[in-house]
This record gives C-alpha cells, structure tokens and sequence, in this order.
C-alpha cells in the first residue's frame, strides 16, 4: 500500500485539530466548573440532570412560591379573626354593663350607640379583602360583599361555601380561605343570626330598655359566646393550615438542597482530574506538533 506525503500530512494535521479540540474542551470545563456542558458531553447525564431541574422546579413552584402566598393570606386571614374575636369581646363588655340593674335609661342609650359601633365595625372585619383584592369571606364569590346589611338594620350572608385552594405540594392542596357561613351562624333565609341579635338589641338599648322580644342580656351574651367559639374554631383551623404550610416548606427546602447536590454531582467537573487530563493533553498536542514538524521537513533530497 503507498502512502502518498499528502495522506500523512493530512493525519498530521487531523491529529493536531483533534488535540487542540481536546484541550480546548477541557478549559471550557475548567473555566465553567462542569463536566457537562452540552447533551453531548454525557447524554446520560445530561437527561438526568435536566430532569431533576424539571422536577426541582415543580417543587419549588409548589413548596416556595405557592405555600408563600397561602402563607400571607392566612396569616392575614387571621390577623382578621384576631380583630374579630376582639371586636366580640368588647360587645360582650358592653352587654354584661347593660345588664346592671342600677344604669338610667341614658346609660343604656349610651350603650346601646356603642354596641351599634362595635357591630359596624364587626360588618366591616367580616367583609374584608384579601391580598387579591377578592372578599376574604365569600367562599366563591369574591367579587361582592358577603355580608350585606339590609334596611331594617339586619344582614344577609350572600357568599357561599367554596374554599379558595392552593397547591402546596405535588399531593396537597392547602385552604386559603373560609366562607363567612362557617364564621357566623345563618337561619334559613341567609340572614346572620349574630347581627340580627346585635340590631334588636342595640334597638333595645336606644329606647332605654334591655329585652326586646326574645333577645335580652342573657341570650345575648349567649349568642356571643357561640359566635366566639365559631370563630375559634376557624382560626385554630387557620393556624394548623399555617403550620402545615412551614413544614411544606421546610421539605422542600430540603428537597431543593438534595436536587442541586445530585445535579452536581451529574454534571460538576472533578477538577484534579481534569487538570491531570489538561497537562496530558499539552503534552500530546506538543508532540503531535513536534512529529508534523518533522514530517513535513522530510524530503528526497534530504538523502541525495
């Protein structure tokens, strides 16, 4: 077989190209730190690495970014409840001095324009807005007030029973919120029976006395301590969603740190290695050139 001078200065040349291909290779991955670069490099490891990218973000989508947002608006959901609770302590207050025997009827009437604030006021916590803007106590009907006052002072519960859900995991949805039938008691006709209480009472306490009908002190007081326990009942609800949701969050942290660690370790560059390979690959590029030098320099007339 004759091999023409062309043929070995081409596999000269080749061998020089796939050297310096090589080193260069090598300080892309010394300058970026990763052994995988392109899909190429390690299609194996590359699928994996990608997939466990895919999946880390999935669950950071779920365990960070969702369970933060449930976060803040339980947290202000009761940040309600709180101001709630506190707004039936002091109508509470108010009823147990409306039941001292001794007050003028200008006492009650006092009393009764304080009862009447508390109750705007409490109307007022039970319509709030969430962060989104939607009414935090609607159930599915964000978009209007839940409790409306009617013209005869009593109010009407007009949301309904939905809870706004968020995923927090890959297997949990988490409640963000309560409709306003479970915070306070309704009869069959929507109306709240809490306020209706509080409108003929207050109604009572302007005229100076302290009963009117079936409602007087005692079943007042009563039906107060009803719709504390309700409410009660609610914002425990709401504090065990919370401490669900911190611990959603912790373990996704964790899982987060063992995805990174196991991409790393698919795709990180083993830089003694590396360097060893490096100096190897000077070296090879070095006598390829030298071995072309040579090569090229030989002639016939080397030998006449």
């Amino acid at each position: 077989m004759r091999i023409s001078t062309n043929m070995i200065f081409n596999q000269g040349i080749t061998s020089i190209q796939q050297q310096e291909a090589n080193l260069v290779q090598t300080q892309l991955q010394l300058s970026s730190g990763l052994s995988v670069m392109t899909p190429a490099d390690n299609p194996v490891a590359a699928a994996e690495a990608v997939n466990l990218q895919q999946t880390m973000a999935v669950t950071q989508q779920y365990t960070q970014t969702n369970a933060s947002s449930a976060t803040s608006s339980l947290q202000l959901e009761d940040n309600v409840l709180g101001s709630v609770t506190t707004t039936l302590q002091q109508i509470q207050n108010a009823v147990v001095q409306a039941g001292d025997g001794s007050l003028s009827s200008a006492n009650l009437q006092n009393l009764g324009a304080e009862v009447q604030g508390y109750a705007q006021n409490l109307l007022s916590l039970a319509n709030s807005s969430a962060e989104n803007g939607q009414y935090m106590f609607a159930g599915y009907k964000g978009s209007n007030p839940p409790f409306v006052a009617q013209t005869n002072g009593n109010v009407t519960y007009q949301g309904d029973s939905g809870q706004q859900l968020v995923q927090a995991s890959t297997s949990r949805q988490i409640p963000v919120s309560d409709p306003g039938n479970t915070l306070f008691s309704t009869d069959a006709s929507g109306n709240v029976t809490l306020f209706d209480q509080l409108n003929t009472f207050q109604k009572a306490l302007a005229s100076g006395t302290t009963s009117s009908g079936s409602v007087n002190v005692n079943s007042m007081l009563n039906t107060l301590q009803s719709a504390m326990t309700q409410v009660l009942q609610v914002r425990a609800s709401v504090g065990s969603r919370l401490q669900e949701l911190s611990a959603v969050q912790a373990t996704g942290q964790s899982q987060g740190l063992q995805y990174q660690t196991d991409i790393s370790n698919l795709t990180s560059l083993d830089y003694a290695k590396a360097i060893s390979n490096f100096t190897e690959q000077q070296t090879y590029l070095q006598a390829a050139d030298k071995s072309y030098s040579q090569v090229t320099q030989l002639s016939l007339f080397s030998y006449i």
